[in-house]
């Protein structure tokens, strides 16, 4: 019983967020981050004992049509570093030289029960989203 009421117990943090995307681009390639030098800090509640991890929505498409290329990824903590997605010309189709892209990342904060593991799904168990921010960029 005791155990119980602490797992229900809400817990204070602040952590960072980020708040533009780093995007570079070449003749073949497209990279795509998260700028780990723009930030703001957030306060959250996360329950006592409550696993917190990040998942990544990303999308690059030509600006005006809706599709192009996309990646998902997640990782455990409250770290928003999860890499960078490269895209080549060849076999991904862009950057073509002269077309206008338009980079979005949604990214979700979120509170699990189910633990990191390898084909990690978070949303299988208790799944509550702490904080859900989306970043856009153009590359020209």
């Amino acid at each position: 019983m005791l155990l119980a009421c602490l797992a229900s117990l809400a817990l204070a943090q602040t952590i960072e967020v980020p708040t533009r995307l780093r995007v570079v681009r070449s003749d073949a390639a497209l990279e795509v981050s998260v700028d780990q030098r723009g930030k703001r800090k957030l306060s959250i509640s996360a329950s006592a004992g409550g696993i917190l991890g990040v998942e990544q929505q990303l999308s690059v498409h030509p600006v005006g049509e809706a599709k192009g290329a996309t990646s998902t990824g997640l990782s455990g903590g409250t770290s928003f570093d999860l890499g960078t997605s490269l895209f080549h010309l060849v076999p991904d189709g862009l950057p073509v030289a002269g077309v206008a892209y338009l980079v979005e990342v949604k990214l979700t904060l979120f509170e699990t029960d189910v633990p990191p593991q390898h084909h990690w799904a978070p949303r299988a168990g208790k799944f509550r989203v702490l904080w859900a921010g989306t970043l856009t960029s153009t590359s020209r």
